[in-house]
């Protein structure tokens, strides 16, 4: 892309304290208020997440130069979902283990919903949980092709990746009947009763990453604009 419309991050939560010192260097006072009473886990995952949003903000909205991370501020909505205080850009948040991952992106053009999971997550003894028959014969009929519980994984990684997109979370996962697969460069995943949109589905070092748009808009996430590697703090 000429002109960047999105960046994607991904922040390793090695080396991370999370600590009253790290927490006033990177985040704003109303961020250090969501997680002052947490336990250290939830600390570092807060603040990972964070530190990938404000990363791809500033590479994004600021062509790499550095700012004050502690002047950005990511609220948090009703239901849990982040937004930055600028309203021009979406942005979308995830963490699981030793990563996190956020998308900014500038709303006018793309909106992306980003998940991240271990690729053994998920199993057989839970995916009568958030799969109904229909999606379990659809997910047997492919498993063969996929590495023991990647395709497990990505089902659960599409719908999460999408309830961000739509910013409902968990209350939206009755919407999110996954239909069918494409599978060429890419696994694509589309929903029935959403055809506008589509998730691609990207692995990375034992995760599973997936990145929810419109349809019309999934192009964009081709590996020559979408990188998947760990990213320097600007």
């Amino acid at each position: 892309m000429k002109n960047k419309i999105f960046e994607f991050t991904l922040i390793p939560l090695e080396g991370l304290q999370a600590d009253l010192t790290e927490f006033n260097r990177y985040l704003h006072k109303d961020e250090i208020v969501l997680v002052k009473n947490a336990t250290i886990k939830r600390k570092k995952e807060f603040l990972a997440g964070r530190l990938a949003a404000k990363t791809a903000y500033c590479l994004l909205v600021k062509n790499g130069k550095s700012m004050d991370f502690q002047d950005i501020c990511i609220h948090n909505d009703c239901l849990g979902a982040p937004y930055l205080g600028d309203s021009r850009y979406f942005s979308s948040i995830s963490h699981d283990n030793e990563y996190a991952a956020a998308v900014v992106s500038d709303r006018q053009e793309i909106k992306i919903g980003v998940d991240i999971q271990r690729s053994d997550m998920v199993n057989e003894q839970i995916k009568s949980y958030f799969l109904n028959k229909k999606e379990i014969q659809l997910l047997d009929k492919y498993q063969y092709l996929f590495a023991e519980n990647i395709l497990y994984t990505a089902f659960w990684v599409a719908k999460e990746s999408m309830s961000k997109l739509l910013q409902y979370g968990f209350s939206s996962y009755g919407l999110l009947e996954i239909e069918h697969l494409e599978i060429e460069n890419d696994l694509i995943i589309n929903f029935k009763g959403l055809s506008s949109f589509q998730v691609i589905i990207r692995l990375f070092h034992g995760y599973v990453l997936g990145f929810a748009a419109f349809k019309k808009k999934i192009g964009l996430l081709n590996k020559d604009n979408l990188e998947i590697k760990e990213s320097k703090l600007v």
